[in-house]
């Protein structure tokens, strides 16, 4: 493992026609997206075709298991459910019938029999009883990335380097996951094209056209948005200026409410910007392939003070005015966006799979999360909780279990995520060539930290507890940063010394 920062490029198997490949690997650099200044309203270059570059895996074509039994762990319902790992039947759901096909397509081609058996309780207490008691029930484990984490140090799962089968240069296994995951050449997690809930979970802006347009006579730039991002001039600033004035009483009961129209609204995971969007990174790695906590934290506060001024800090912000009660964050911005009520939203491509945007009286258009300022290069975007893989320590057949990974991961690479896409850009938000340009900008560029992984073995709730703040609406930041240093600190002495009691010294 490298001990630079990488960007992760999601190496989707799509080419948008008129755009560019996505550009991968150390560089970190996004698809090019058309020329500064190039006039947004010409489309004439884009065309709603899509094709599809396939990239075979090194699977031995004679590669057969004479019907062994590959048994997988995973959480049958909530948020990495049937979409990521298992569909029970064909049901004419063009992702869930491609999920259905995948396991029989693996299955026929590597000769094995891929069961889910129904968890006797909570995943992580299964996994435990397994690896505790030496009992072989489960051969792979799946589930969200930050709770599979919980066991890594606790040598529940194989070191992959040592199997067969798999390939982490393979474009559907992700390299800055792995690289954020991994430590002193070790590679316990896996997460990339099997997990659709990657791709669902990046966050991006959504904007009301029609509520763009009618503004553009007092707010210009509203009606030159696309052309703003291709500019680079598309900042967390410039979207406060852009929507923060824009308010109106709708019922005329002089309170801010949820039945008001407001011109900023963001979902929770917004408020995790500083660690996506503008790309700052908690921990590094040193010469051994450790983890070093290293933050810019005059950066990090002004990111932090910049996300809480645009939840609080101006009239047309749902979040600073709108008494939610027990109505989730996400949902009462949500309602407000499909009710035609809302300028901009900031929340996860996955909403656009939901019956009320589908249903939606106005178009809207889809642009990457905001830079810090204009001085940062790209545009990154953080993805909320999804899930990762990983081999049972007491699998006696490992190496079935990673020809059955890569085998399923390939597939989603060149079947499963071009099906998602693909039906994304059939959808109403992508009714526009530019808003399809936007996707190919907002995909390109989902940078991880250690911090989002490792949450509570040595990072004492860091990025997570920040973000909360700005959700309870308190600002005390660097009083938050200086009370976690000290058990910061603690972990990683405490996981070095563990790692070096279960693995030695090398």
């Amino acid at each position: 493992m490298t001990s630079l920062k990488k960007t992760l490029c999601l190496l989707l198997p799509i080419v948008f026609t008129a755009a560019a490949l996505f550009a991968c690997g150390g560089s970190g650099q996004s698809a090019e997206t058309g020329k500064p200044g190039e006039d947004p309203g010409d489309t004439t270059a884009f065309s709603n075709e899509t094709t599809f570059q396939r990239v075979e895996d090194s699977l031995p074509e004679s590669l057969n298991f004479g019907g062994e039994k590959v048994t997988i762990l995973a959480p049958k319902l909530g948020l990495n459910s049937l979409v990521d790992i298992y569909a029970e039947e064909l049901n004419s759901d063009p992702i869930n019938d491609s999920v259905f096909n995948r396991e029989k397509f693996v299955e026929d081609r590597l000769g094995v029999e891929i069961s889910y058996p129904e968890p006797s309780g909570p995943l992580l207490e299964v996994m435990l009883k397994q690896e505790t008691t030496g009992d072989e029930i489960y051969s792979i484990y799946s589930g969200v990335s930050h709770q599979m984490s919980d066991y890594v140090f606790d040598a529940y799962y194989q070191d992959l380097t040592y199997l067969d089968y798999l390939d982490f240069d393979a474009p559907w296994w992700n390299d800055s996951f792995i690289e954020e995951s991994s430590f002193r050449d070790k590679v316990f997690m896996l997460s990339g094209s099997l997990s659709l809930t990657l791709l669902r979970g990046i966050q991006a802006v959504y904007f009301n056209k029609a509520i763009a347009e009618n503004y553009s006579g007092s707010i210009p730039e509203l009606s030159d948005l696309y052309g703003m991002v291709e500019r680079g001039e598309w900042t967390v600033d410039r979207l406060r200026t852009l929507g923060g004035s824009i308010y109106t009483d709708l019922n005329g009961n002089q309170e801010f409410d949820l039945e008001d129209a407001y011109g900023i609204l963001c979902a929770e995971n917004a408020a995790a910007m500083e660690f996506g969007a503008f790309n700052i990174s908690v921990f590094e790695k040193d010469e051994e392939d450790w983890f070093v906590f290293n933050v810019n934290t005059d950066k990090l506060f002004d990111a932090l003070q910049k996300v809480y001024d645009l939840f609080y800090e101006s009239t047309g912000s749902a979040n600073a005015n709108v008494d939610r009660g027990d109505v989730s964050l996400s949902n009462a911005m949500d309602s407000i966006f499909t009710g035609c009520n809302g300028l901009f939203l900031i929340d996860s491509l996955q909403c656009v799979e939901k019956p009320a945007f589908r249903n939606m009286k106005d178009d809207y258009g889809i642009l990457p999360e905001p830079k810090y300022n204009e001085q940062q290069k790209e545009y990154y975007a953080y993805s909320a909780e999804f899930s990762s893989f990983s081999i049972s320590a007491v699998n006696s057949r490992p190496e079935i279990a990673a020809a059955v990974l890569e085998a399923m991961a390939s597939y989603s690479y060149n079947e499963t995520v071009p099906t998602y896409l693909d039906l994304a850009l059939k959808g109403r938000y992508m009714s526009d060539p530019q808003s399809r340009k936007m996707i190919d900008i907002t995909i390109s560029n989902v940078v991880f930290d250690t911090a989002w992984i490792f949450v509570e073995e040595f990072t004492d709730w860091y990025a997570p507890g920040l973000k909360n703040l700005i959700l309870a609406r308190d600002s005390y930041f660097a009083s938050s940063h200086a009370g976690h240093l000290s058990a910061i600190r603690r972990g990683l002495i405490g996981y070095d010394l563990k790692y070096r009691k279960m693995f030695g010294d090398s």
